[in-house]
């Protein structure tokens, strides 16, 4: 789908692909209304299919890879040297916990979510977004580097966490 053939080879001979790597294989532009011939289309019907679902272990490494769920490229990286959501000492215990809130079960060696995780799930969605997104962590873990480089009082970051947890508690009261 990147190449469309004779504009780049009109490029190449006009000596201007060798200066922009960019159109080495790149569609050309088309205006609105061009006639364009094309040859060869074949339909290969398929079906998606959704990702797996997690086990246990799966989890931990989604937790432990969590920047991979975030499209930011600072966050991505603070995620990284921090090593992902929680610590490896943590993240067995909140599956557990989410086990033991009847959040997830497991079936046949795979976790599910229950009705009432998908229902907290969509509630957060809609009100909280920031509640479930992972870039929250990164954001939080950078805060908590600020207070270790003695750039902000450690004071001045649990009054930060404490104003955004009252305004989402507030969020949600107000349901």
């Amino acid at each position: 789908w990147k190449s469309f053939g004779s504009p780049v080879e009109d490029l190449e001979q006009d000596g201007e692909a060798e200066d922009n790597e960019d159109a080495q294989g790149a569609l050309p532009p088309i205006k609105d209304g061009s006639v364009v011939a094309f040859g060869n289309a074949i339909i290969d019907k398929r079906t998606t299919k959704p990702p797996p679902r997690y086990t246990e272990g799966s989890l931990i490494g989604a937790m432990r890879e969590a920047w991979r769920f975030d499209e930011d490229i600072d966050e991505q990286a603070r995620l990284r040297l921090c090593k992902g959501i929680g610590t490896p000492a943590t993240r067995d215990s909140v599956i557990e916990g989410l086990k033991d809130q009847a959040l997830l079960t497991l079936v046949k060696g795979k976790l599910h979510a229950s009705d009432k995780a998908m229902q907290l799930y969509d509630l957060f969605q809609t009100h909280c977004p920031e509640l479930i997104e992972v870039g929250g962590t990164a954001r939080m873990e950078a805060r908590l580097d600020a207070v270790v480089r003695d750039e902000v009082s450690t004071d001045t970051v649990i009054d930060e966490v404490c104003q955004v947890a009252g305004s989402l508690i507030a969020k949600l009261c107000q349901m």
